[in-house]
C-alpha cells in the first residue's frame, strides 16, 4: 500500500519536529517547509495527501495557499489542514466551512493531531477506493439558471439526470428520466413540498449529472405541470416576499406585543426563543411554506418582529461569555479557587479528561465532503450565464418543433 505523503508549511519548522518524528514512525512520508510559495510548489512535485499549513504564513498566507491548491486539478484533492492560534471559534467555523478539512489551534495537543491525520487520511483512503462516476455533467448558479428553466430544459430534450441544489446550508436532490421528473428530496420533506421549496431558491448553485437514473417515481404530475405550478408559486412568493427583508435577516420579537395574535402568528411567534432568521423561522413552522411567509411578513408591518441590528450579531457571543465567567465566578471564589492548590491526580484526571474530550471531537469532525463530489467529479463544469444558456440551447436542439410553445413561453 502507497505510504501518505503528509506537507507542513509552517513558520516555525523546529515546533512540529516532534510530531514529524511521530508520523515517520507511524509510515508516513513528511516533508516540513516555512512558506506558502515552497509549498505550493512542492504539492506539484510531492503530491501531498495531506497538507498543513499555518494560517499566518509567510510569502502565501493559509487560505490564500488553501484557494490556491483547490483552484488546480493537480492538487485540488489535497486535504487541507489550517493551524492557528488566538482565532475565535467563529472565525475557526467559518473557515472549516470554506471547505477547510480541519482547524487545529496552537499549542496542540500532540496525541489529539496524529489522531485527526489519522481519521482525514483514512477517509482519503475510503474515497480513493471508491469508482469515480464518468458520467457528464455540468454546474452554474441559480441566479443564472433557476430550478424552473433546468427543469423545462431537461424536459424538452428528454434527457435523464440528476440536479443538485445548494442555496445557504440546504441541500435538495431533483431526479429525472428522459425529462420527466422522478422524485425530490430536502431536509425530510415530501417530494412535492421539496420542489415547491426549491422553486423559489434564487441564491446558490446547481450542478447538473447527465446519468442514467434509476429511482422510483413519486410525482403524479408531468415535468411541464410542474413547472407550470412553480411559476404561479414562485409568482406569489416573490409578491409577498418583496415587503420584507432577506429571508437570511435575523429578527426578534418586538419589546412590547400589543393586540390580539391569531393562532396561527402565536405559532409563528413562540418559534422566536431569542432571535431567529427569517427563513428558519418558515421552514421550522408546521405551515406550509407560503402560508408561514404571509403570517412572517403580517408580523413584521405590525411591527411585532424587529431586525436585529448588524453591530449586535458581530459582537454576539463576546460580551456574554465575559459576564457568564464572572457571574458564574464570584471576585471571592476566583481567590479561593486561585488559592486552592489542585493535586497531582486531579490534574492529571483534568487532562485525561479533555483529551478524551478532543478525541470524541475529533471523531464527529469527519466530514466526507470529497464524497459530496463523486456523482460527475471528473467531468463537473462551472459555466457563466451565458455558457449556460448555450448549454440550455444545445440540450433542447432538435426538439423546438416538438414543443415549440413551450419553449417561446419561458425563454
Amino acid at each position: 500500500m502507497e505510504r501518505k505523503r503528509i506537507l507542513f508549511a509552517v513558520n516555525n519548522p523546529p515546533a512540529v519536529l516532534e510530531l514529524r518524528k511521530s508520523l515517520l514512525t507511524s509510515g508516513y512520508e513528511v516533508k516540513i517547509v516555512d512558506n506558502g510559495s515552497t509549498a505550493l510548489t512542492l504539492c506539484r512535485e510531492f503530491r501531498p495527501h495531506l497538507l498543513c499549513a499555518d494560517h499566518d504564513l509567510a510569502k502565501i498566507d493559509g487560505h490564500h495557499l488553501f484557494r490556491e491548491v483547490k483552484s488546480q486539478s493537480a492538487t485540488k484533492h489535497v486535504a487541507f489542514v489550517l493551524m492557528s492560534k488566538h482565532r475565535s471559534v467563529d472565525e475557526r467555523v467559518h473557515s472549516i466551512d470554506l471547505g477547510l478539512d480541519d482547524y487545529i489551534s496552537i499549542p496542540f495537543d500532540l496525541e489529539e493531531i496524529l489522531m485527526r491525520f489519522e481519521i482525514i487520511l483514512r477517509e482519503i483512503e475510503t474515497f480513493e477506493a471508491i469508482p469515480k462516476n464518468t458520467s457528464k455533467g455540468f454546474s452554474g448558479k441559480l441566479s443564472d439558471l433557476n430550478l424552473i428553466e433546468l427543469l423545462q430544459t431537461l424536459e424538452v430534450g428528454q434527457k435523464s439526470a440528476i440536479i443538485k441544489l445548494q442555496s445557504h446550508n440546504a441541500e435538495g436532490v431533483i431526479f429525472l428520466k428522459k425529462g420527466e421528473v422522478l422524485d425530490a428530496s430536502l431536509k425530510g420533506l415530501t417530494s412535492k413540498d421539496a420542489i415547491i421549496r426549491m422553486f423559489t431558491w434564487h441564491d446558490g448553485t446547481f450542478r447538473v449529472d447527465l446519468r442514467d437514473v434509476d429511482q422510483e417515481k413519486t410525482f403524479e404530475e408531468s415535468t411541464s405541470d410542474l413547472v407550470n405550478e412553480g411559476f404561479a408559486y414562485v409568482e406569489t412568493w416573490n409578491q409577498i416576499n418583496k415587503h420584507i427583508p432577506s429571508l437570511q435577516t435575523t429578527i426578534r420579537t418586538a419589546p412590547e406585543i400589543n393586540g390580539n395574535l391569531s393562532p396561527q402568528e402565536k405559532s409563528i411567534m413562540a418559534l422566536i426563543e431569542d432571535k431567529k432568521k427569517l427563513v428558519d423561522l418558515i421552514e421550522q413552522s408546521d405551515l406550509d411554506d407560503l402560508t408561514a411567509l404571509k403570517i412572517v411578513t403580517n408580523l413584521y408591518k405590525k411591527n411585532l418582529i424587529v431586525e436585529v441590528p448588524l453591530e449586535e450579531l458581530k459582537s454576539n457571543g463576546k460580551p456574554k461569555s465575559v459576564q457568564k465567567d464572572v457571574s458564574a465566578n464570584p471576585i471571592s471564589n476566583l481567590i479561593s479557587n486561585f488559592l486552592t492548590p489542585t493535586s497531582g491526580r486531579e490534574h492529571q484526571e483534568s487532562v485525561e479528561r479533555r483529551r478524551k474530550e478532543r478525541r470524541k471531537a475529533a471523531e464527529r469532525r469527519v466530514r466526507p465532503r470529497r464524497w459530496c463530489d463523486l456523482v460527475g467529479e471528473e467531468n463537473q463544469v462551472y459555466l457563466n450565464k451565458s455558457e449556460l444558456l448555450m448549454i440550455r440551447e444545445k440540450l433542447t436542439n432538435g426538439r423546438e418543433n416538438k414543443d415549440a410553445n413551450f419553449i417561446n413561453t419561458y425563454n
